[in-house]
Parts: C-alpha cells; structure tokens; sequence
C-alpha cells in the first residue's frame, strides 16, 4: 500500500514540474546546415564539446531576451494573453497547454549591432566566453555556429548572429550572474542600443536604461 501511494506521489510531482517548465515557450528558428555542427547524444557532463563550452536547453531559448524598446506594448500585451492562458490552463497539477510566443514586431536585427562591439561590453565583466554553443534536450545535443555565449555551468548571456550582425541576446539562469558586474553591462547595452530586457517567466519589461531596476530585478527588493 505505501509503494502504491508513493508512486501516486511522485506521479503527481513529476506531472507538475514538466508541465510547469513548458507552459509557454519561444520558437526556437530552425537552423540550416551551415549553422549546426554534429548531433549527439551524451550526458549533462558532455551537453557540448570542450572544457569551457555551453549547452542550454532548447525550451530556454530566449525565454529572458533584450528587444528594441519599441516592442513594450507588444510585449505587455503577449504577456496578458500568458497570463490569462496559464489561469485557463492550469489543471491543478500543472499546465494543460504549450503557449508558443510570439515574435516581437521589431527584430534585434534592425539595431546592427556589431558581435565585436557586443564582446568588447560583455568582456567587461569578467565572465568568460566560451569556446562552443550546443542546444537539445534531454540527451540530444546540436551545436550552434552562429551562436556564442560567456558563462559557466547554466548560467550564460547568449548571443547569434545573423548576416554579421547580433539578431538574438539572451541569458540562462541570469540571477546566477555576478550581479555586480553583469549590472551596469545590462545597462551599457540598453543605453547603447536603446533595449529593454523581457523576462517571459515572470512576464516582466526590465528597462535597461535605470540601473536602479536592473538591480531590483536582480536582486529583488530585499538585497536593495
């Protein structure tokens, strides 16, 4: 009797984590050939080839991004429809549905951002680049040409790159960031490049360009 009760238990649990995690994700662009390299299969201790590569899951792509900050009320109004679906949605378990957001109006792309320019602000901080990108899930693993990222373990800020310029940015487990440094790098970028950060869990607009948001953001209110 306790064996079945413990399996209902851990029935109930694992329902609710994957479901949870995959309630809303970005659509991740298909690559062509000339943007993956070799497909694997391996453990979380092989997720992408050499010592200081990276590996981020595919249902994390772009799930905290920076956008042209023309994009708030589109990206206000996506998160409401989040909001609401994931109330309609939501079983008791977990989530009962997969919301594929929607892509922003105005592209990263139109900023021309320049990848040196990029890793001349992010190499400010620190953290170090790293020699490989892969994405997959669970064991498959595909690496990614045109995508590059500075980090350790998961927490990374990513970058791709499309006709020579910077189309998509975006973080992995962010908050595990030195704060003190990827702070006033966030704000530089912002201002730079006139951007906003959105965070799709929280469905939340960060404004870059006020340091003292930033660091709530981070931080949370209690370490301000």
């Amino acid at each position: 009797m306790t064996y079945i009760i413990i399996l209902i238990l851990l029935f109930i649990v694992t329902r609710f984590l994957v479901k949870s995690f995959v309630s809303i994700r970005k659509k991740n662009p298909v690559p062509d050939e000339n943007q993956t390299v070799s497909q694997s299969k391996g453990t979380s201790e092989d997720m992408a080839s050499g010592k200081d590569a990276l590996w981020y899951h595919e249902d994390d792509y772009c799930m905290i991004e920076l956008t042209p900050k023309e994009n708030i009320k589109a990206l206000n109004d996506e998160s409401e429809i989040i909001n609401a679906k994931s109330k309609e949605n939501f079983d008791g378990y977990g989530f009962t549905d997969i919301h594929v957001i929607s892509d922003e109006k105005i592209g990263l792309d139109i900023r021309q951002i320049s990848p040196v320019t990029l890793d001349e602000i992010v190499n400010k901080t620190g953290i170090q680049k790293a020699s490989s990108v892969a994405t997959g899930y669970s064991t498959h693993r595909e690496g990614r040409k045109n995508t590059f990222g500075f980090g350790a373990g998961y927490a990374a800020i990513y970058y791709s790159v499309k006709g020579g310029t910077v189309d998509r940015i975006w973080f992995t487990n962010l908050s595990s960031l030195d704060k003190e440094k990827v702070i006033p790098c966030l704000n530089e970028i912002g201002e730079k490049w006139n951007l906003v950060l959105m965070d799709w869990f929280q469905t939340k607009v960060v404004e870059l360009s006020d340091r003292n948001e930033i660091e709530i953001y981070l931080k949370g209110p209690d370490e301000n």
